[in-house]
């Protein structure tokens, strides 16, 4: 009920207001402001005659047949969220439910490498103690940072986008935006690796020494292979993401079958030995007593014995044969955490979630814990039953000791083409809500172009596709490796310092109802994140770093005029000034310590642009405002608040460190005496008042002559519309009128010409409805500009 409530109120609202704007009868121009002398405000008075209300109670019936539509349509497309608030979503989009649009993404995108390929890797270099407390550090950051992004999906309505919608809506469009390019980046190395690790399991499994012998293992045939599987992800993710999400549960339910079928094995398989594969020329290149080059190596499978755990309790660090590189703590744990980064599999689906803000945290604590216990279990099975030898030696060991061999193999290429289609089908929904949000201009209209009617992003998806074929140049998986780790880290670094700022800043937009998340464990999860993206790599976090400052630097210098969502640096500077300004005690002031904080009284900011500039220069770090008093004696008409922004502006314009504060009153006197009793907060008051030189000199327009003016006079940025430009050149002409009854000449200030030739007839357009019904006028164009002067 509450959201229908809700939906009829912004009917109203936009009923009204199209009323408001289609009736200009009634439009009152206001006084004009003193600092431009060209903005003309409207406002429309309240008209309470007989005819006004019949057309009130005619507008209130139509909205009540609209409201009675509205309770007898269905309410399908109203999205419940945790605190039974609704918002409208589109149901023709919103097809997933938690099972196949959050728990199976996770969980497959985790598995993908790990589960069938890494955990040897990692306990063949690392131990069984080192693999568990690497275990226990990628999941306490995952954990962590799950509980902020399921905070975030808990504080409000959730459209396509994932982790980025909901950072940006919460930061704002510079921290949102770029967050969201380094979560499309990470996808799209992680989506890369994914292909490089179902190509490496096809060239170990069926290259060359296997049986079948019928792939290659050289550089450009791996990427031909890794092609042709990135292209029948590009088929599938172009079908839509009700495919994918279909798919995704049958493969889960295939994958876990795989895997029981693994446990099974090492309880019923006995010992034996287990061949090396011919693509590990590292192993056969470096044994000596080999007889000739068809000789095969082998290694130990023991079934469950505790010699074989002893031996592979702890470390003992050395060369991976896929790179060729000495591994240790670091590498590992980069190469680790990389294939267990599908933690945001999950809310990358958020635009076709029915109903994302249950589905989200619910389907990824389940996932996580889930794939938790079956790393943690399969640790204990594979250290117990395998020597480090074959560890070290065969990544693929399993399909040797499983019962039927090509379980492993079907298990492995199921559950990374999953991961594939989850990678490419969350980067192209994130490029897709940056380029419908603006954030980066008309670069990425394309992309919106590219969408079809029910919400596929095409193109989106094909440029995708073209920058996965770009990661897979860099070759073997364990060498995206430490990219990945890298920038997925950096990404859940940024989302838990998104909540911890949030949290510290009490900010009245964050109010999530998921009730375990609290900023000590973003603080965790931050300082986690940060310091194992150093540990694996210094030089290339310091790089990423700067990536990311660069692109939030390079978005707050421009505007965004469809992301009007608010910045976190404001509240976050509102924060730190309340805390000190109730800190800067007046009582505690000593003279050694005095600065000059000072009133200047301006009448008109036009001929006392010099003043403002030598009181600025002579502040010296003190407070400096500005004081302006407007002769009101209607109470209803406080034009105070409509100039405020254009004080702001002249601020902004003349580059100077000061405040603005206004005041109606009666007279000048009683507003002089406001202003120097009111002005300031706190312990930042102003302690001297300055008035400008009282005389009966003609005021010369100083703001006339500055760049800013010359480049505006004719266009100004607040008044583009032609009606409200000719209602500005009638009051000139009617003041102008009214002053000069028995004048014989005028002389009126002339305006540059613009440089635009095509802007002439326009300009002496103006010029003529200027001196319309005037006494002969006179245009002089001068070094200071005076506006009329009559004989």
């Amino acid at each position: 009920m509450n959201s229908l409530n809700r939906l009829r109120s912004s009917i109203n609202r936009s009923f009204i207001s199209s009323k408001t704007n289609d009736s200009n009868s009634d439009l009152v121009a206001q006084e004009g402001f003193s600092i431009l002398n060209r903005h003309f405000t409207a406002h429309k008075r309240f008209d309470l005659s007989a005819n006004s209300q019949q057309q009130f109670a005619a507008s209130l019936e139509t909205l009540n047949q609209i409201n009675n539509t509205l309770s007898q349509s269905s309410t399908g497309g109203i999205e419940r969220n945790g605190d039974n608030s609704g918002v409208v979503s589109n149901n023709k989009k919103r097809t997933l439910n938690t099972i196949p649009g959050v728990f199976c993404p996770i969980a497959l995108s985790m598995f993908a490498i790990s589960i069938f390929m890494r955990m040897s890797f990692v306990i063949a270099h690392a131990g069984v103690l080192q693999a568990l407390l690497q275990l226990g550090l990628c999941f306490l950051i995952l954990f962590c940072t799950l509980l902020s992004v399921c905070a975030l999906a808990t504080n409000g309505a959730i459209d396509g986008g994932g982790v980025y919608h909901m950072i940006s809506r919460t930061l704002g469009p510079e921290f949102g935006g770029a967050i969201g390019l380094l979560f499309f980046c990470a996808n799209i190395i992680s989506n890369g690796q994914s292909v490089a690790a179902l190509v490496e399991a096809l060239v170990e499994s069926f290259g060359r020494g296997s049986e079948s012998n019928i792939f290659h293992g050289t550089h450009w045939w791996r990427f031909l292979y890794g092609t042709l599987i990135n292209m029948v992800s590009l088929i599938t993710c172009l079908l839509g993401s009700s495919l994918f999400s279909v798919a995704a549960f049958f493969i889960f339910i295939l994958v876990c079958f795989v895997y029981l079928m693994v446990v099974l094995s090492f309880f019923i398989v006995g010992p034996h030995l287990v061949l090396i594969p011919k693509v590990n020329s590292y192993a056969y290149d470096n044994q000596p007593f080999l007889n000739n080059k068809t000789d095969f190596l082998y290694g130990h499978y023991t079934s469950f014995s505790s010699a074989t755990m002893k031996e592979n309790l702890y470390g003992n660090y050395t060369i991976d044969y896929t790179t060729g590189n000495t591994m240790n703590f670091a590498t590992v744990f980069g190469i680790l955490f990389s294939s267990i980064t599908g933690l945001l599999a999950g809310a990358n689906m958020s635009g076709e979630l029915k109903q994302p803000s249950r589905s989200i945290p619910s389907g990824s604590i389940s996932a996580i814990v889930f794939v938790f216990f079956i790393f943690t279990t399969e640790t204990f099975l594979i250290a117990g039953t395998t020597d480090r030898y074959t560890l070290l030696n065969n990544y693929l060991f399993l399909q040797d000791i499983n019962i039927w061999k090509p379980f492993v193999i079907i298990g492995i290429i199921a559950a990374v083409f999953s991961a594939c289609l989850s990678g490419m089908i969350g980067a192209s929904r994130i490029l897709e809500a940056l380029s419908a949000d603006e954030i980066f201009g008309s670069m990425l209209h394309w992309v919106r172009l590219g969408t079809t009617r029910r919400g596929n992003p095409m193109a989106a998806v094909l440029f995708t596709f073209i920058l996965v074929e770009l990661t897979l140049l860099i070759g073997s998986m364990n060498k995206i490796a430490r990219i990945v780790t890298i920038f997925f880290l950096l990404a859940y670094f940024a989302v838990n310092l998104s909540c911890l700022a949030l949290d510290l800043a009490s900010a009245p937009n964050f109010r999530p109802t998921f009730k375990y998340f609290s900023w000590h464990t973003a603080l965790i999860g931050a300082i986690g994140a940060i310091t194992m993206c150093f540990i694996v790599s210094a030089v290339f976090a310091s790089i990423a770093i700067g990536i990311l400052v660069g692109l939030i630097a390079m978005l707050h210098l421009r505007d965004f005029p469809r992301a009007s969502w608010g910045s976190i640096s404001q509240a976050l500077i509102f924060h730190q000034v309340r805390k000190y300004l109730l800190l800067l005690d007046p009582r505690k002031e000593h003279v050694k310590f005095w600065r000059p904080q000072l009133l200047l009284l301006v009448a008109n900011p036009r001929s006392a642009m010099n003043l403002i500039d030598f009181i600025n220069d002579m502040k010296k770090g003190g407070l400096f405002i500005l004081g302006h008093v407007k002769v009101n004696n209607h109470c209803s008409n406080d034009t105070c608040t409509s100039e405020y922004p254009y004080w702001i502006s002249l601020i902004d314009h003349m580059k100077i460190k000061a405040f603005v504060d206004m005041t109606a009153a009666p007279n000048i006197r009683d507003g002089a005496t406001q202003l120097i009793r009111l002005s300031g907060l706190g312990g930042l008051r102003p302690n001297t008042v300055i008035l400008g030189f009282y005389d009966d000199t003609i005021p010369e327009d100083k703001l006339r002559s500055r760049p800013f003016f010359k480049r505006h006079w004719l266009i100004p940025t607040r008044l583009r519309n032609p009606s409200l430009l000719r209602l500005q050149h009638q009051i000139i002409n009617e003041l102008i009128r009214q002053q000069c009854d028995n004048t014989s000449c005028l002389y009126l200030y002339l305006p540059r010409p613009p440089r635009d030739k095509s802007l002439f007839p326009r300009y002496i357009k103006v010029l003529e409805m200027i001196s319309n019904n005037l006494p002969p006028v006179m245009f002089v164009h001068g070094v200071s500009s005076v506006t009329c002067i009559q004989l």
